[in-house]
């Protein structure tokens, strides 16, 4: 077997102890958008996948920054506008 004609495997080395949340964010979108939009926006970058997509549930969102299924969708909506 050539070694072009071998299946390629995607080993994701990331360290899952953190992420990054963009300084233009938080200099700018944070201080229009409050804290629990922006803790949803944060939520949304911890579960952030090597493609940019981030599929959390909005109960797991609530879960984790502490607020109602209801907030998270509104400060989703939110989010989508700006």
């Amino acid at each position: 077997m050539e070694e072009y004609d071998k299946p390629i495997r995607i080993i994701d080395k990331r360290n899952k102890n953190f992420f990054v949340v963009d300084d233009l964010y938080l200099n700018g979108y944070a201080k229009n958008l409050g804290p629990t939009t922006s803790m949803v926006y944060i939520s949304l970058c911890r579960h952030c996948g090597l493609d940019q997509t981030a599929w959390p549930s909005q109960k797991k969102i609530a879960e984790e920054i502490g607020v109602t299924e209801q907030t998270v969708k509104e400060k989703i909506k939110v989010l989508r506008e700006w």
